[in-house]
């Protein structure tokens, strides 16, 4: 927990009133590192989120909680976790599902640990995702995989994620995470 009693949330997706649902939601390209909960998906108001992809993101050490988490009560309607890295050291887990997020489809993710049979999807990789990690991790490239990591050419191409972080195109064989380059 930070020591200031304040649940800091990297993204955080809800609505809060009834109009207008929540819908069209894209989360793409993000580097979240060290907050309470790096994404959290809460019910809100209307309980149901429809069309939203949350792809290319790289999730890395949850400070207090999963690395992502989804709460109970969410419907999901053409719902996508795709191409995302999820490192979680120590003992915390990669993601808490509350219920079985009907509806939300997780697919080819670099979990750094096994996540929940709910999250586990079709190509999907669980390992280290060997970022570089080496300097300031106020430096975007401390968070892009090394030559090494199993991120690279392991994701699917997506229609709506043609550029990376640092807005350099993604290839026919795209890599999970944030960045399309590498370190060597």
């Amino acid at each position: 927990m930070n020591p200031y009693n304040s649940e800091q949330v990297g993204i955080q997706i809800g609505d809060e009133k009834p109009s207008p649902v929540l819908a069209n939601i894209t989360i793409i390209n993000n580097i979240v590192y060290h907050t309470d909960r790096n994404l959290y998906c809460l019910r809100g108001y209307n309980h149901s989120y429809t069309n939203v992809l949350i792809a290319n993101n790289t999730f890395i050490n949850s400070a207090a909680e999963s690395g992502v988490k989804i709460r109970s009560g969410i419907t999901w309607t053409n719902a996508r976790f795709v191409d995302n890295i999820i490192q979680q050291d120590g003992p915390l887990p990669v993601i808490s599902v509350d219920n079985n997020a009907p509806g939300l489809n997780f697919n080819h993710n670099l979990w750094s640990k096994t996540p929940q049979e709910v999250a586990s999807g079709v190509g999907d990789i669980i390992g280290n995702p060997l970022l570089f990690m080496t300097g300031s991790p106020h430096d975007a490239g401390y968070f892009k995989p090394t030559g090494l990591s199993p991120a690279l050419n392991a994701g699917i191409p997506l229609a709506e994620v043609v550029d990376d972080y640092d807005r350099m195109a993604r290839d026919a064989n795209p890599n999970i995470g944030a960045f399309e380059n590498y370190l060597p």
